[in-house]
């Protein structure tokens, strides 16, 4: 048995007491059963997760017992997902230091951490998780990021473009701070007339 805090009888098609109200409550004895499907009930009728101030409210109180379980998928989760389809790689890039890829559905929209697993590159970046199951990848390997062996300075200097870099005239940003085919505007001074 397990006694639980639980809001006045409710007439039958009207809604629960909301949160915040101030309404009484009233204590009631629940054995184990009950106060698990009580507890999941009533959380959830706030919708996923029943409501943040209510779930804080319940942890400080110490009855955390209350709450229903973190999680509920709809979907499969990322770690049994990559193992069926063998993409053990996205396992492997997972640098998620809040939660594991067991937390999160294969399409999931929540931005987590990844870091590359080519030696080579060793980026790390945000990412959502769908986008990374739907073939998404490391931005470095793709050029999409200026890294030490793929920048502006770099690609100048190996095809001859050493004037091109003499006329950057941007102090608060270099070269190497962009990728080669980057559409940033930043200025430039010719050298031969000075127009800039």
């Amino acid at each position: 048995m397990r006694c639980v805090a639980t809001a006045p009888a409710v007439p039958r098609g009207a809604r629960a007491v909301p949160s915040g109200t101030g309404a009484a409550v009233e204590t009631q004895c629940l054995t184990a059963a009950a106060a698990a499907a009580w507890g999941a009930r009533a959380l959830h009728r706030r919708g996923a997760g029943g409501g943040a101030v209510e779930r804080l409210r319940l942890q400080r109180r110490g009855e955390a017992a209350l709450l229903p379980p973190p999680r509920v998928f709809r979907g499969q989760d990322l770690a049994s997902w990559c193992r069926e389809t063998g993409r053990e790689d996205l396992l492997g890039e997972w640098d998620d230091p809040a939660k594991g890829p067991q937390d999160v559905t294969r399409g999931s929209s929540e931005r987590v951490w990844w870091t590359c697993g080519k030696e080579e590159c060793g980026h790390r970046w945000g990412a959502q998780v769908g986008d990374r199951t739907r073939g998404g990848g490391c931005p470095a390997c793709a050029g999409k990021v200026p890294t030490a062996t793929n920048n502006f300075e770099v690609h100048g200097e190996e095809h001859g473009m050493t004037e091109l870099l003499g006329e950057w005239t941007d102090r608060s940003r270099r070269p190497k701070d962009f990728t080669p085919r980057s559409i940033a505007k930043v200025p430039w001074q010719c050298r031969e007339c000075e127009h800039e």
